[in-house]
């Protein structure tokens, strides 16, 4: 009877690990596509070279969510169409115009998405923008400067977001967004559990590197005419008020029946720009600090159900 026990108990660890060693092979054999999700939204917010390396090592491990099984096994995977397409928007919108990561890498990860089949990539990209061509063009000695402010002032509001705590705001960065045949592009989308919040950012007056002078004055008279005096000189420059204004008439049908208090903020990135403003306008025009402090204090009306719908309507609506 003893060995009949000892026998049995044998044969039952037997099972318990062959049981276990299934579940570790069948688990081997998951594709989780839910990573892929979250991968795009984290270098959406920020990338460098370090989450580029991170990235990549992932796509190589994670081989794309579509799946052919055979008796249970993988005998097919490749990358779906919409992520391929993702892939894509990730290395124009995010890889290419960043300043952290070099060309080389960029080169490497270009021809990393061609091998797994994304097209349109075929032709290297003109990373470097300063050619000679360029130097002896004044308009676009003047486009240059301009990126490079507008470069500066977008990583300092993207660094200020990442103070938001992620178990209460979505954040996406970046994004393009696609309803009834129209896409548009925004700067930042911010969903909180009460409100969402466009953020458009400006770096009105600052200078191309942390070395130069960012003291501005932006003036904004009664019919809503924009200029920046600097260094005693005035010059004019757009209002984004009709850009604000198709980035609502978007929004309104986008959200659809969903019901939000939706938010629209200009920030602006120059923490040393003074604003003169004798219009009022109907969203609001706050530094990066002021931006912070509105959303985090903000109260508005919108159900758990609407935010999870929003962000989930978000997530499949976006073109990169």
């Amino acid at each position: 009877m003893e060995y009949f026990i000892t026998y049995a108990v044998i044969i039952l660890i037997v099972l318990i690990c062959f049981f276990a060693l299934l579940n570790i092979l069948k688990k081997s054999q998951w594709v989780d596509r839910n990573d892929f999700v979250e991968w795009k939204q984290k270098i959406s917010n920020y990338c460098d070279e370090q989450i580029l390396e991170e990235f990549m090592t992932f796509l190589k491990e994670y081989k794309g969510g579509y799946l052919k099984r055979r008796n249970g096994k993988i005998v097919f995977q490749d990358f779906l169409g919409k992520e391929k397409g993702d892939l894509k928007g990730i290395f124009y919108n995010i890889i290419v115009p960043s300043r952290h990561i070099s060309v080389k890498e960029k080169e490497n990860f270009r021809n990393y998405l061609c091998s797994i089949g994304v097209n349109g990539l075929e032709n290297r990209p003109a990373y470097e923008k300063r050619d000679g061509k360029l130097k002896a063009d004044t308009n676009n000695k003047e486009e240059y400067r301009r990126k490079l402010v507008g470069n500066r002032g977008e990583r300092k509001v993207r660094d200020a977001l990442k103070e938001l705590d992620t178990n209460n705001f979505f954040v996406v960065s970046g994004i393009m967004l696609k309803t009834n045949g129209q896409v548009k592009e925004f700067d930042h989308i911010i969903i909180s559990d009460n409100a969402m919040f466009i953020l458009e950012t400006k770096a009105f007056g600052m200078a191309e590197n942390e070395n130069g002078t960012d003291r501005a004055e932006l003036y904004i008279d009664e019919n809503d005419n924009w200029k920046i005096k600097k260094y005693g000189k005035f010059r004019n420059v757009k209002s984004p008020t009709k850009q604000i204004e198709g980035q609502k008439d978007f929004m309104k049908n986008f959200v659809g029946e969903i019901i939000l208090d939706a938010r629209y903020i200009l920030v602006l990135s120059n923490s040393q720009l003074k604003v003169r403003q004798k219009k009022e306008c109907n969203y609001e025009i706050l530094n990066i600090e002021e931006t912070l402090k509105f959303i985090k204090e903000y109260k508005g009306e919108m159900s758990i159900s609407d935010k999870f719908q929003l962000i989930s309507k978000i997530e499949q609506s976006r073109v990169n």
